[in-house]
């Protein structure tokens, strides 16, 4: 399979201990790893790509339950179903981005769940963040394939979602609560994994052309299928182009302002991904697999009307990888990853160009030890390099060039137990870090199905840590003295399922923060208080097994505290929102509703910055597809239908009613 994957609360017993460490051996545990294997496992099911041709398709967005239980990586860092995972995990398919318009955004595609939470700073080029059960962005643990997804030159660790590209992408996963003791780094608010085309038995090919409001325009190809009896392929190619809006049009607030009179902020992307999978023998899989990835970001620094500032980006993986079935109770995988980023951007004021490097290599052995017991035994290594050129046209001097590198070595265990009524799962994981020493993460999880197929009982505890980054240590206004922080997560939750059209679930969670990391307008620092977010999620779900038809609803409201008695910054107070489908014939309707809450943010305008309150807003989506036959489909999306005035980020606003049009070919 692929290799990848809660105590009470009180005094912090999970906290890392730290001791100064080196991570000399990680080349040559890069090497044993790859000689071990190969790299990245596949996965043992025939996974067809064509969701959209099943008609058991699932709802837009699907939690576990017991008719059609998913199949995912994250909750045991290799395939398994759902339900095998105490802490909630949604998935998202092609299905669900189909009903919803084919929207390219991944906030669109992500968003309108609870405890996730999207913020931009723009239109398609806007900065955009992503955050879970109230947690920061740079708290989420992102993968694709199972591999991760890092940029060691990014300021605080977190992804920016508008260079990230969807497009390939055949299934989202999102785990949420801590999950360090399998993924080590960063996995305080959850995991998110992107998985991409895989190869099918027949060939399978899809073509979509779009457009829509802001002059956009996207164009992409999906292609699949064998090459002889053991080979088989994935290929994709696309792009996007759109001419944006101006961020910064209205920043007096008045609402009065008209972005069409502004410099635009313009968005290119352009991607491919390809995949090659070999099965010599039964038991036996390799694979090798490629992405590249361009990218143009404008955007408004000094006004509306800033026509210099744009980020070009380029992101380049490669990976490969084997598993193998020794025999019934054994299973061996490995994978390796190569990764590059470059970012670049002309007057910055601090540096213009950021290269990171990412070398990551894993292996892991599976052992089912009895029917309903088995343990997990893995080891991953990984390098990351960042370099930073300087802007020598910086207004308060040149920073200086310079470039750091960071290694670590994770060990980590899981045991886990499932005979189909109670479920339970215990992780264990080390890190040695060059710079940071030790750190030690659990978790452990439990389910309860206490009436079987129509209640389940969940709960979740985890610790986490977050070293800091290359950028926060020593960029122009680094730390070299800050410290990892620390967290312990904890989730309770139940779902019921009174008939088979209908179900409920509720949460409980809490994240316990030590040692912060906070940025301010000067410098990072450990923050002296301990910082919590806390909620809870309620959901009501009514659907048609056949997929026909759904009906979803959810209410989520959450509270922050930053250690002195006030909000977390840009974490909303309240989340909530609706969404609907129907399939009739050749046609499918889909619409939705959102609703994000108060929340603070910095306001950079006044010296020093001021905390202000943030307004509410409610957002209204729309979809409609014609499918004449069943190679043609035919659609329209519109989104922001009330022309709902909203900030993410102070002083930036982001987009007003658009409507997109596109047309999908299949064979």
């Amino acid at each position: 399979m692929h290799g990848l994957g809660n105590m009470p609360a009180g005094t912090n017993p999970m906290k890392p201990l730290l001791r100064p460490s080196r991570c000399a051996s990680l080349a040559a545990g890069m090497a044993i790893s790859a000689v071990v294997a190969a790299a990245l496992p596949l996965y043992a099911e025939d996974t067809s790509t064509q969701a959209h041709d099943d008609d058991s398709a699932t709802p837009p967005v699907v939690e576990d339950q017991p008719p059609s239980p998913r199949l995912v990586i994250t909750p045991l860092r290799r395939e398994g179903e759902t339900q095998q995972s105490a802490a909630r995990i949604t998935v998202v398919d092609d299905e669900a981005v189909r009903r919803r318009g084919y929207p390219t955004r991944v906030r669109d595609q992500l968003d309108n769940q609870p405890g996730v939470y999207f913020r931009a700073n723009g239109g398609f080029a806007g900065n955009t963040a992503l955050s879970l059960r109230g947690t920061r962005a740079n708290d989420v643990a992102v993968l694709i394939d199972g591999l991760p997804v890092r940029d060691p030159t990014s300021v605080s660790g977190e992804v920016d979602w508008s260079r990230l590209s969807t497009m390939g992408v055949s299934q989202s996963e999102v785990l949420f609560g801590a999950h360090s003791g399998l993924y080590g780094s960063a996995a305080t608010g959850g995991v998110i994994n992107l998985r991409t085309q895989r190869p099918t038995p027949e060939h399978n090919g899809r073509l979509r052309a779009e457009f829509g409001s802001m002059d956009t325009a996207v164009a992409e190809g999906r292609f699949t299928g064998p090459i002889g009896e053991h080979l088989g392929y994935a290929l994709h190619v696309g792009g996007i182009r759109s001419i944006g809006i101006s961020a910064q049009y209205d920043r007096d607030n008045n609402r009065d302002g008209d972005p069409g009179n502004h410099e635009r902020d313009g968005f290119i992307q352009r991607t491919a991904r390809g995949r090659l999978e070999w099965t010599p023998v039964d038991g036996m899989h390799f694979y090798v697999s490629g992405q590249v990835q361009t990218a143009h970001n404008e955007y408004d620094a000094s006004g509306p009307d800033d026509s210099d500032a744009a980020i070009d980006s380029h992101m380049h993986r490669l990976s490969a990888g084997m598993a193998w079935d020794i025999d019934p109770s054994w299973r061996l995988s490995s994978d390796i990853l190569l990764s590059e980023s470059i970012r670049e951007e002309d007057d910055s004021g601090y540096y213009d160009q950021y290269r990171g490097r990412l070398g990551y290599a894993q292996a892991q052995l599976t052992w089912q030890v009895v029917d309903p017991v088995t343990a997990d035994l893995g080891v991953d290594v990984q390098r990351e390099e960042g370099r930073f050129r300087e802007d020598p046209n910086a207004p308060f001097g040149p920073p200086g060039n310079f470039s750091d590198s960071t290694e670590n070595i994770g060990v980590w265990t899981s045991f886990t137990y499932d005979d189909g009524v109670m479920y339970g799962k215990g992780t264990l994981r080390h890190d040695e870090h060059e710079r940071e020493g030790g750190a030690t993460t659990w978790s452990v999880g439990a389910g309860w199905w206490a009436w079987p197929e129509y209640l389940r009982l969940t709960g979740h505890i985890g610790s986490s840590f977050r070293a800091p980054t290359i950028f926060e240590l020593h960029g122009n206004n680094g730390n070299p003295d800050l410290e990892p922080e620390t967290a312990l997560s904890y989730s309770v939750g139940v779902a019921a399922y009174p008939h088979e059209l209908f179900r409920l679930e509720a949460s409980v969670y809490r994240t316990e923060y030590d040692q912060r990391i906070v940025s301010s307008f000067f410098m990072p620092d450990n923050a002296d208080d301990d910082s919590t977010v806390w909620g809870v999620e309620l959901r009501a779900t009514l659907a048609d097994p056949q997929g026909d038809w759904s009906l979803s609803a959810y209410v989520n409201p959450q509270r922050s505290n930053n250690g002195e008695g006030d909000d977390i910054l840009r974490t909303p107070r309240l989340l909530a929102g609706a969404e609907g489908s129907l399939r009739w014939r050749e046609l499918t309707l889909s619409a939705a509703v959102q609703h994000v809450g108060k929340r603070y943010d910095d306001d950079f305008s006044t010296f020093p910055a001021t905390r202000t309150a943030l307004d509410s807003y409610t957002l209204l989506s729309a979809a409609v597809s014609w499918e004449p036959q069943e190679e043609w489909e035919v659609y329209l999306r519109g989104s922001n239908l009330t022309n709902a005035y909203y900030e993410d980020v102070i002083g930036f606003t982001t987009l007003r009613p658009a409507f997109f049009a596109g047309v999908v070919w299949r064979y």
